[in-house]
């Protein structure tokens, strides 16, 4: 329970965005901490809605969504939502940093 207890409050984190402490090794060779503001992150907010509101936002639900050909946008939001599925989890700006 400890461990899916902090699991949680670290989901929790991530889906609304917070500060985290890094550390960078300078060209002199010092090391500098500094503290990076993340985002929030939208693939854990859509996990946590999913396990915390299943009737809302469960997976029944993305497929009516999507599905329906009387939603004149349907198109646009299965694209979305595979571009969503397939996207790094770090903002491509910061993958060769």
């Amino acid at each position: 329970m400890i461990a899916d207890a902090e699991i949680a409050k670290r989901l929790y984190k991530r889906a609304i965005g917070c500060t985290v402490k890094k550390q960078k090794v300078l060209s002199n060779g010092d090391v500098v901490e500094y503290q990076e503001e993340l985002p929030p992150e939208t693939r854990a907010i859509e996990y946590w809605l999913t396990c915390r509101q299943r009737d809302k936002w469960g997976v029944k639900n993305k497929l009516e969504l999507s599905g329906n050909a009387e939603n004149p946008l349907a198109f646009l939001l299965a694209d979305v939502a595979t571009e969503a599925e397939n996207a790094s989890p770090l903002p491509k700006d910061n993958i060769n940093a």
